[in-house]
């Protein structure tokens, strides 16, 4: 017969057993849910792309375009037709070693390798002209804004690079 000390001691061993268990079942799916997650995917491509201008040290430049909306009531359907026109035009005007990565609807970084700061500024300037006189138009109810970073000058992690892109960007808005 059982009494009820001996449950208990029966609980406290299961339970010592059953909680490690419990925590790996939890840090599993946690690990899933992270693999999902857009921004994760983008952070780690980022990574794989500073970690191979490591490799073969060369110059990167990380830009980051930002849309912004100058006045309330565009349609969503015309923020996803100029967000996706903006895309098209990034993509085509890199070449086949560059990236363009999607940060939601209102940002993209552009990853521009083997080319010096002067270079990225003239493609900075050709790209945004064109994008502003093609796509968004004198009348637009957008505006496209831009900041970047160099590697390994302004930093050599992804999180670095976007982050002093993005402060440039800030620091441009406000100045500007």
């Amino acid at each position: 017969n059982v009494d009820d000390m001996d449950k208990l001691n029966l609980l406290s061993i299961v339970s010592t057993q059953i909680s490690p268990l419990i925590n790996l079942i939890l840090y599993q799916k946690e690990q899933e849910i992270r693999y999902e997650d857009p921004l994760f995917l983008v952070k780690r491509q980022m990574e794989s792309i500073v970690n191979k201008a490591a490799v073969y040290k060369g110059g990167m430049i990380f830009i980051v375009f930002r849309l912004y909306l100058k006045r309330f009531g565009e349609s969503a359907d015309k923020v996803i037709k100029i967000h996706q026109e903006i895309l098209v035009r990034l993509r085509e005007s890199i070449s086949i070693i560059d990236s363009v990565i999607v940060l939601g609807l209102e940002s993209f970084v552009v990853i521009l390798q083997g080319r010096s700061q002067v270079a990225a500024q003239i493609f900075i300037t050709d790209v945004k002209d064109e994008i502003e006189k093609n796509i968004l138009g004198n009348d637009s109810g957008f505006l496209l804004d831009y900041g970047y970073s160099s590697y390994p000058i302004d930093g050599e992690t992804a999180e670095e690079l976007i982050g002093k892109a993005q402060s440039n960007l800030w620091r441009s808005i406000k100045s500007g």
